[in-house]
């Protein structure tokens, strides 16, 4: 799929952010590190986008769970470094 307008590449920008949050509720309890589906949205937003726009929208997910929303699996704020699951997140607009 081809994007021609920056806005068309903003809105799934968001979108992955938002899918990527959502993800996380959807969950196997495994007994130290999860498995969610935020690794299939979080590949599915680098197929799609542009490599900028994809790390972008992993950058703002990381953002707001770092701003106190409640969008990673174990919670949200930055209290949210001190688990062991956070090196995975950080990995997240790399990937």
């Amino acid at each position: 799929m081809k994007l021609e307008s920056r806005a068309a590449k903003l809105t799934l920008c968001g979108l992955m952010a938002a899918l990527t949050a959502a993800g996380a509720f959807i969950r196997l309890p495994i007994a130290y590190v999860p498995v969610t589906l935020q690794t299939l949205f979080v590949l599915l937003s680098g197929s799609i986008l542009p490599a900028s726009y994809a790390a972008g929208a992993q950058c703002a997910y990381l953002l707001c769970g770092l701003a106190g929303l409640p969008v990673f699996t174990s919670g949200g704020g930055p209290v949210a470094v001190m688990h062991p699951t956070f090196g995975y997140l950080i990995s997240f607009p790399i990937a």
